[in-house]
């Protein structure tokens, strides 16, 4: 296992004889195996779920487009185009390829859970006490692979959102004008996101940094005097420059978030009804198209937040 030393310490805290910390480890190793595969377990039935409609919790208030879609991630779709399958049911196709996988985790979980209590009944000092010690101690190292995980299933959540909301939309189309209109304009919104949670996560990365505290030249000097005078005027020169950098790449993040918002703003005064001009080959958009496109946005948008708040929350 990860973190052998730390869990040898564990054992340690339990007190156990010699010659039970082999089986104490093998437990441990199974418990681990367990808690991973219910994990991954979670990701797959959300998978499932999103591929047959039941992703999306119904709501009371009613939606402009379907909950209920099929709408397979992109993730199973990459993974079953490398199968090189012919078939032509994609849906089934995908369907049969995550129900597989899904039984192939409760069959490794039955047989780590039945190796599980093999192991803790031939050890007769094994109790819930050290159960709960060892469960403890692995949860806290598998912290950060539960984050990552339920971070991709949130994110699943919106992809759905997003999906749903074009298939609606491309719904009520009847020209490439129109599927032009939506492609260009989501396209700009997520640029003008990114720009924008970009120079949130940089200065909140700016807050947190902070400047070396010695240089192992300066160290070397041996008058205490001078080491500190250049250590001090080494700060300061680190401090600004740190500042002059940080000032002209936020200068050009920032550049290009006004960019992005003044064409979008531009994009979407310009399919108002109001401001649309008809004609045979580009009809103007409906009511219910420009809803469909702004909630579209507001979900790129709220997806990319989740994105950087994670990316804050792990980094900083």
């Amino acid at each position: 296992m990860k973190q052998y030393k730390s869990f040898q310490q564990l054992l340690l805290q339990l007190k156990p004889t010699s010659h039970v910390r082999e089986q104490l480890r093998e437990i441990a190793i199974l418990i681990y195996k367990i808690m991973v595969i219910q994990t991954y377990h979670l990701l797959w039935t959300a998978y499932l779920k999103s591929g047959t409609g039941q992703l999306i919790l119904q709501v009371q208030t009613q939606s402009l487009y379907s909950l209920t879609s099929s709408i397979w991630p992109k993730q199973v779709t990459a993974m079953v185009s490398m199968t090189n399958t012919n078939s032509v049911n994609e849906n089934e196709i995908y369907l049969n390829f995550v129900n597989k996988h899904l039984l192939k985790l409760n069959a490794q979980l039955r047989s780590y859970k039945h190796n599980l209590n093999i192991k803790a009944n031939h050890y007769s000092g094994y109790t819930l006490a050290i159960q709960n010690c060892i469960e403890t101690y692995i949860e806290q190292h598998l912290q950060s692979f539960r984050l990552n995980i339920e971070h991709h299933i949130e994110l699943l959540h919106y992809d759905y959102h997003i999906r749903a909301l074009k298939l609606e939309y491309l719904r009520h189309c009847s020209n490439e004008y129109q599927k032009q209109q939506l492609k260009e304009i989501c396209q700009t919104k997520y640029a003008q996101e990114m720009a924008e949670q970009e120079s949130r996560l940089i200065k909140q990365q700016m807050n947190y940094s902070n400047l070396p505290n010695q240089s192992t030249l300066i160290d070397s000097i041996q008058s205490i005097d001078i080491r500190q005078q250049l250590f001090n005027e080494y700060k300061e020169i680190a401090v600004q420059s740190r500042a002059n950098l940080f000032h002209v790449y936020m200068k050009s993040i920032e550049d290009e978030r006004q960019e992005y918002r003044k064409k979008f703003e531009d994009q979407m005064e310009k399919i108002q009804p109001i401001h649309e001009l008809t004609d045979d080959n580009n009809p103007k958009l409906s009511p219910i198209m420009i809803q469909l496109i702004d909630q579209r946005c507001q979900k790129i948008t709220e997806r990319l937040k989740c994105i950087y708040r994670f990316k804050a929350q792990i980094t900083l």
